[in-house]
């Protein structure tokens, strides 16, 4: 593992870069594309996990903290779509320079997944995408963190302080909240992505909704290839009180590098 900062400064990111095993690199590069908030923390381990397969498998794999989160530059206060949106670019393009790779996947797990794809969309340039549990309508997400925050709370046995109300900003799942990201969540509809992500699409879900149908369709209606797999052990995103507890669903980290290896022979 190599991590670096990336891009010109007060705006770097901060990367960690998997090199392929010797004797075995591929001409394509993965990109890992996090969540946010809690969900970034009970995940950190599952795409550990995923990038040290990948990279056994020969890629070289790329995880990274978008603007405003973890390690990279910026303060929670500046965090919004748009931005998180050309991260997700912004680390392809890295990459690509760093390793010399030819092509990009990218995997994005829950909001991660919704900026891969509307990064895809925009560059118009990609390979292959994964998107694990999409969030596909940002008010429903909305709507998900706070019942999480209020399971919280319960198994927390605390009460909340109203703080936030005044100063625009609320927390969430013991993440701050500000009103600019509520506002794009809000708007965000994965729906209305204007053209084809890449033309290689794997749709991870936990369990199968009446929503993935329609979003499948709409993928391919964009010219998608889409192949959809359900793992029920994937779920592992939900709040956890012990992260040291937090599963490593082993079939759905096999069954991500078996697809890319497929898409990338």
């Amino acid at each position: 593992m190599i991590p670096f900062f990336f891009d010109p400064p007060d705006e770097e990111l901060f990367g960690i870069h998997h090199p392929p095993a010797a004797g075995g690199a591929r001409g394509w590069g993965v990109v890992l594309c996090g969540p946010w908030g809690y969900e970034a923390l009970v995940l950190h381990r599952v795409l550990f996990q995923l990038a040290t397969r990948l990279a056994a498998s020969g890629f070289h794999v790329l995880r990274f903290d978008y603007f405003g989160t973890g390690d990279s530059a910026g303060s929670v206060e500046v965090g919004e779509l748009r931005r998180w949106t050309r991260d997700v670019s912004r680390a392809a393009d890295e990459l690509q320079a760093r390793a010399g790779v030819r092509k990009i996947c990218l995997v994005g797990a829950r909001l991660g997944a919704a900026l891969a794809a509307r990064a895809g969309a925009a560059r118009g340039d990609l390979d292959g995408l994964v998107l694990w549990d999409p969030v596909l309508r940002g008010k429903d997400h909305i709507e998900a963190l706070h019942t999480e925050h209020r399971r919280m709370l319960r198994t927390a046995h605390v009460v909340p302080e109203d703080a936030g109300a005044k100063s625009g900003q609320t927390e969430l799942v013991g993440f701050a909240f500000p009103d600019r990201l509520r506002q794009e969540l809000d708007r965000l509809d994965l729906f209305e992505i204007p053209r084809l992500p890449a033309r290689e699409v794997l749709l991870v879900t936990s369990a199968s909704s009446r929503s993935d149908a329609p979003f499948r369709e709409r993928l391919e209606a964009l010219g998608a290839r889409v192949a959809h797999r359900t793992f029920p052990e994937s779920g592992v995103w939900r709040w956890q009180e012990d992260l040291g507890r937090a599963r490593v669903p082993p079939q759905l980290i096999e069954g991500i590098v078996h697809w890319i290896e497929e898409s990338a022979p």
